[in-house]
């Protein structure tokens, strides 16, 4: 499906196919979903936005068509009625924007939470090579309660599987923007509650926030990103069992941390701001109303995602002057 905007570095390497963007002018990308990988539904969407902003005002979903509105811009177009925010249905792929109940026009306040990286990213240089590795005491707790079983797949095989934290103790800062009750020692988090066995191949792509754990939804598994054959080792929902296996809420943690990490932002302005592009524009010659002398269309720059853009905001500007000449009796 071609996209009628622009993709963001972000949007592309996620293979976004459903958009979700502000009712402001110029729009902007507030969230974004590879649905090929795992189909949502309005319902779902809204407990997931709840689970990041629990006090978000209520809103719903309409589906929009999006049109240049600028160069790297763009504008939002009504072609639709409401989505239902308890529809169970999944939701089609395209384009939609946030509309507030009580019709405000502003930016949902879910734009103040900055997208995460991965946390295998977010690990400064001088940060401890062993911050993913599960503490001796720790995993000694695990073994004697879970005997080597993986709590994603059920796969009992002490050669394929190794210990993992569900939410690393080291990244406990995430969570105090979220308002949580839980303790701001990390030791709270370096407990057998908060860790367990995986398969060795699905763990980096856990780690890495590639899939993770919708606790609330019967604990199903959400894949954000392709995992290629890993994905193939994923049940629909994990092995649970009583007394065995990670807490949810230590699961519930890595989701709403991945949703941040998967979801949140990628318009293209992240990628090019103002600057940026009047800058490009003075390089090719176009920058101003009374420009001359463009450069050739064989520049290379002219090939560039940007260097299109301003072409294509040039080609619509003359073809806007000219049908207006046209229109013009003297």
């Amino acid at each position: 499906m071609t996209s009628s905007h622009i993709l963001s570095t972000i949007s592309a390497r996620l293979e976004r196919d459903t958009f979700i963007f502000s009712t402001t002018a110029p729009t902007r990308l507030v969230l974004g979903l590879n649905q090929r990988l795992t189909p949502v539904s309005s319902t779902t969407i809204h407990r997931w936005i709840r689970l990041i902003t629990p006090t978000v005002k209520p809103f719903t979903l309409h589906p929009v068509t999006v049109h240049q509105f600028g160069i790297m811009s763009y504008a939002i177009e009504l072609n639709g009625e409401d989505i239902p925010a308890d529809s169970t249905e999944a939701l089609p792929i395209g384009n939609y924007a946030w509309y507030w109940s009580d019709g405000e026009r502003a930016y949902p306040e879910i734009t103040a939470f900055t997208r995460l990286a991965p946390f295998p990213e977010m690990k400064a240089h001088n940060d401890p090579d062993t911050l993913f590795d599960v503490l001796p005491l720790v995993a000694e707790a695990v073994r004697q309660r879970d005997h080597h079983q993986c709590f994603v797949t059920g796969i009992v095989s002490p050669d394929d599987v190794g210990l993992v934290w569900v939410f690393p103790p080291y990244f406990i800062y995430l969570l105090f923007s979220y308002g949580d009750p839980f303790s701001s020692d990390p030791e709270f988090f370096k407990t057998a509650s908060n860790a367990g066995f995986m398969h060795k191949r699905l763990m980096p792509f856990y780690l890495g926030n590639a899939f993770s754990i919708d606790v609330d939804d019967g604990h199903r598994v959400v894949v954000f990103r392709d995992m290629g054959s890993a994905q193939l080792l994923l049940p629909s929902h994990i092995f649970t069992r009583d007394g065995q296996g990670p807490d949810d809420k230590f699961l519930r943690e890595h989701f709403r941390v991945s949703l941040q990490v998967n979801l949140l932002g990628g318009d293209i302005c992240e990628d090019y701001d103002h600057n940026d592009i009047l800058s490009m524009m003075e390089e090719l010659g176009v920058e101003g109303e009374d420009y001359v002398e463009p450069l050739p269309l064989t520049d290379p720059r002219w090939q560039t995602v940007l260097g299109k853009a301003i072409f294509e905001d040039v080609l619509l500007s003359k073809t806007t002057v000219a049908c207006l000449d046209d229109l013009d009796p003297d």
